[in-house]
């Protein structure tokens, strides 16, 4: 699995806060594998996808995710920052 993700918005839309990170999780440990295989599968993506933006929500950072799994099948994911959870944003930054 190869997770791609970049981001866009922000504060006044700068892209100096924006991010754009590549991660193959092949050369993870099995147990980072299996956490990070978990957090990023393709049918929890789609759920936190689907959660709308808050109306008139100002300053909004968008992420950009893409999840290539093993059959080199490519998923596609625009998320807002606040659909997120807190620990999923950890394993952005740590990545």
């Amino acid at each position: 699995m190869i997770i791609e993700i970049s981001s866009s918005g922000g504060i006044a839309g700068l892209p100096a806060a924006g991010v754009s990170k590549r991660l193959v999780v092949d050369d993870k440990s099995d147990a980072q594998k299996a956490e990070i295989c978990s957090a990023f599968d393709p049918k929890n993506l789609t759920k936190l996808a689907d959660k709308a933006t808050a109306e008139g929500a100002a300053d909004t950072i968008t992420y950009k995710i893409v999840v290539t799994d093993n059959d080199e099948e490519k998923h596609e994911f625009d998320i807002a920052e606040e659909a997120l959870p807190a620990e999923m944003l950890d394993m952005i930054d740590d990545m």
